[in-house]
Order: C-alpha cells, then sequence, then structure tokens
C-alpha cells in the first residue's frame, strides 16, 4: 500500500480504514501506525458484495467491512 505515497495517506492518516482478512485464520486485521494489528468485528455479519463500484456509488454513508466476491 507505500507503492503510491497520496493513496497511502489515506490509511495512515486513518481518512479510510483498511482492513485485511486472513481466511485460514478466521482473523481480520486492521492497518495501524504503519502495520497490520489484529482486529476484532463489532458486528459480525459482513456483507458480501460483487460489485464494489455499485456498491460505492450507491452507498450514502460509511462504507461497512464488506467482502468481494468474485
Amino acid at each position: 500500500i507505500k507503492k503510491n505515497p497520496a493513496t497511502y495517506e489515506w490509511f495512515a492518516n486513518e481518512w479510510v480504514n483498511l482492513v485485511a482478512y486472513d481466511s485460514k485464520q478466521n482473523a481480520y486485521y486492521l492497518f495501524r501506525d504503519g502495520g497490520f494489528k489484529p482486529y476484532e468485528l463489532l458486528d459480525y455479519s459482513v456483507s458480501k458484495i460483487a460489485n464494489v463500484e455499485e456498491f460505492i456509488q450507491t452507498s450514502h454513508d460509511n462504507l461497512p467491512i464488506t467482502e468481494l466476491i468474485n
């Protein structure tokens, strides 16, 4: 995520939260302070979407943690 400094700034300044999911460990990790830290979901219902562009364009609030499926 550091490849593009302008995009990295979004995560470093916490303007955008980045969460990664490890399916082998069934665990979530939140990017903070330059690395990924274990993260406990407050709401365990993670919605699944196939089209991220449509999801973003039709959302008017903060985006929830969402799994992108093929």
